[in-house]
């Protein structure tokens, strides 16, 4: 029988949605600021590495915007 120890993680998980709300709330408040490109600016991807299909979903949006923006 698999013993679960996911409940260990439970505070790691509390903090970091606290932090992720704080800084979200000071980027609404404009206390942290925000920066504007000149350019359209798309961001595929997160905090995971390796085997997620980012690469192929890049290059689908890229084949897909293609004929409406110019490089």
């Amino acid at each position: 029988m698999v013993k679960r120890r996911s409940f260990l993680l439970a505070p790691l998980s509390l903090a970091y949605g606290a932090i992720t709300r704080v800084r979200n709330i000071l980027y609404d408040l404009a206390i942290i600021p925000s920066r504007q490109f000149s350019v359209p600016l798309i961001c595929i991807g997160n905090i995971t590495v390796g085997g997620t299909g980012k690469t192929p979903h890049t290059e689908y949006v890229a084949a897909f915007l293609s004929g409406k923006f110019r490089t």
